[in-house]
């Protein structure tokens, strides 16, 4: 119950975004080196592809943080103890509009009746007591908040892809 009137109460006081310029890459290279060994220790063969280089984007570095941690341990959390992989992949779209970041697992998949209702406030298909239903909820308002885009891309048995799409800040020229 406190941790669930906790998550609660965070949510209910979500602070704005404090919006700056940033590598999105180096946030993402912090986090794999956070959950790494969580990885590991889970039998979970963790990938990176990051292309996206030095590209940056408006956003609150936090909140990001926050998203991309939570799309990448349920990723993690899909496998329930079997290995499987994860991948973290970042690229600059064909027209250098956006920056996305996609992670991809090879787990079970999400369920047809599931996939309308994941983005959904406390919606879990985790056991009771193991999930809030607030993560994806709370991810997909942080990127429409700084302009960007989440998306389930696929999920299928043996591939699901999650993706963000945030817009790059384009360099004046002097």
């Amino acid at each position: 119950c406190k941790k669930t009137v906790q998550v609660l109460l965070n949510q209910s006081h979500r602070s704005k975004p404090e919006m700056q310029k940033l590598e999105l890459e180096k946030i993402l290279e912090e986090i794999i080196i956070f959950l790494k060994p969580m990885c590991e220790k889970n039998d979970v063969e963790f990938k990176q592809d990051l292309r996206a280089g030095s590209t940056c984007v408006l956003g609150d570095p936090v909140q990001l943080r926050q998203v991309f941690v939570n799309l990448l341990m349920n990723a993690l959390q899909c496998y329930d103890g079997k290995k499987g992989t994860v991948l973290l992949r970042s690229m600059n779209s064909f027209d250098a509009k956006v920056v996305i970041v996609e992670v991809e697992d090879n787990g079970p998949g999400i369920p047809d009746e599931f996939r309308k209702k994941i983005f959904e406030p406390f919606f879990t298909t985790k056991e009771l007591g193991k999930g809030t239903g607030l993560g994806l909820s709370n991810a997909i308002q942080v990127i429409n908040a700084q302009g960007g885009k989440l998306i389930l891309v696929k999920s299928d048995p043996g591939q699901t892809i999650f993706r963000v799409e945030l817009p790059i800040i384009k360099e004046r020229k002097k």
